[in-house]
């Protein structure tokens, strides 16, 4: 709007003198006003109101490539199950079995070192020497186990049997050949050949 004085007309700024036009922002123009909206929302046909701006209904408005979670004003990106979010904003596969199997790994490695150590622990300077070794595979799985508590413990239930193989997305264990997983207590039992072959297997 404007005014006029004896000799000229002069703006009024209405988002100076009057409340409440616009909720977000108010921009005055030559003998008028516009309500603007902040990022994220969009004007309604309601006096200058604003509402959220649905931008997981658009994909042209988000760039998340799984799961997208709508918020006021604003929305954020979801990685399903068995991704995280990597530094280039994407969802990446979780090799859920690498700490699993380089803890499995390094259990056998301090098994077979042990084993050394005992028959060489008449002799002192080698004793000695595997004693140190010892404590650094020792403190090494401690710092496995930490990380694996991390990412919510081992992945396969028999960690002394079980081997953790990585699938997009998710996992799978298998047992030595020979075993099968027992479906109730999870852990890898032998297969009794002759319970369920003939006797061609051994050859009569």
């Amino acid at each position: 709007g404007s005014f006029s004085d004896k000799y000229n007309c002069k703006d009024i700024n209405e988002c100076f003198t009057s409340n409440n036009l616009c909720e977000h922002k108010c921009v005055n123009l030559p003998g008028s006003y516009r309500c603007e909206c902040r990022s994220g929302y969009k004007l309604t046909e309601n006096n200058g109101r604003c509402t959220d701006i649905n931008e997981c209904e658009n994909d042209e408005l988000n760039d998340c490539d799984q799961e997208c979670v709508n918020v006021s004003g604003s929305y954020y990106c979801k990685c399903e199950k068995g991704y995280k979010k990597g530094k280039d904003g994407k969802c990446h596969d979780v090799d859920e079995c690498q700490v699993y199997n380089e803890y499995h790994d390094l259990q056998k490695r301090n098994s077979d070192f042990l084993v050394r150590n005992r028959k060489s622990a008449n002799q002192t300077q080698n004793f000695n020497n595997n004693n140190n070794n010892n404590n650094f595979l020792q403190n090494q799985l401690i710092s496995y186990q930490y990380r694996m508590a991390k990412v919510g413990g081992p992945p396969c239930s028999d960690s002394s049997m079980h081997t953790c193989i990585n699938e997009i997305g998710s996992y799978r264990c298998e047992c030595p050949n020979g075993f099968e997983t027992n479906l109730q207590t999870g852990l890898c039992e032998n297969i009794n050949e002759c319970d369920i072959t003939d006797n061609s297997i051994c050859g009569i």
